[in-house]
């Protein structure tokens, strides 16, 4: 196998801090002991590994049964999933940890981390198209407008970026945003709104095209938020820390 080894006794040796992500019936996830892991979806039973070289706190990113995933070392590796075959020549490297989920927008993949830097990777090559800079970590995962040309993402500076994805040039004439708190969770679009909340349980809902907030007033949890939110059934689903998991209506 193209680095992958056989890890049927062996289990990871650090926490898993990203998610899981399923191909066929296999589930891949990364752990902070620097590996990439496959294990069957019914048994649980782990069928092979792969060896990244630092530690995965995001979850991968999966196109046409490719693996993406980014590192603490600051590194993007593109791997096939089973097999862990390289797609690109080398893995795309930056100096600083990357902590966002990777997420696809159009032909790049989009990442960011401590380097205060999100960046855009074209998936064939993986060779870096663009930078943006933020203020602070980017860290919740970026979101995605549904025809590709716009990625959305929180910042621990308690703002939004809206960037082009094709230039990487800021898409909103002003940062509208500046929320009292710093924002770890992932910026949703839900209902044609953009949904961002912040450490502090603040809850905004703005226009995906200016920025503005569409609500008059602000929904607040008032628990501390550190999960992405997710999208069900018209409604976005918020996880606070505790456990405690809240309904909100994006526009209502």
């Amino acid at each position: 196998q193209d680095g992958g080894v056989q890890c049927k006794d062996r289990e990871p040796e650090g926490p898993i801090v990203g998610g899981v992500v399923l191909i066929d019936d296999q589930l891949y996830f990364g752990s902070d002991d620097g590996q990439v892991w496959g294990i069957d979806q019914e048994t649980g039973a782990v069928h092979s590994c792969r060896d990244v070289g630092g530690a995965v706190w995001s979850t991968p990113l999966v196109v046409d049964k490719v693996l993406y995933v980014a590192t603490m070392e600051g590194a993007v590796w593109a791997m096939d999933a089973g097999d862990w075959h390289p797609r690109w020549s080398e893995p795309f490297r930056t100096d600083a940890a990357l902590l966002t989920d990777p997420v696809l927008a159009g032909d790049k993949i989009i990442v960011g981390g401590i380097g205060k830097t999100l960046v855009a990777i074209d998936i064939k090559t993986g060779k870096q198209q663009w930078a943006f800079d933020g203020d602070n970590w980017f860290w919740g995962r970026p979101a995605v407008s549904l025809d590709g040309g716009v990625a959305y993402a929180t910042n621990l500076d308690g703002k939004v970026y809206a960037i082009d994805v094709a230039t990487g040039a800021a898409a909103w004439d002003n940062n509208n945003l500046e929320a009292p708190e710093a924002i770890r969770a992932g910026a949703l679009l839900a209902e044609g709104v953009l949904v961002v909340v912040d450490r502090g349980g603040n809850v905004y809902s703005l226009d995906p095209d200016t920025g503005e907030n569409v609500k008059e007033s602000l929904s607040v949890i008032e628990k501390r938020v550190l999960a992405n939110p997710i999208e069900f059934d018209g409604a976005v689903l918020v996880l606070a820390q505790g456990g405690d998991l809240y309904q909100i209506a994006p526009t209502g």
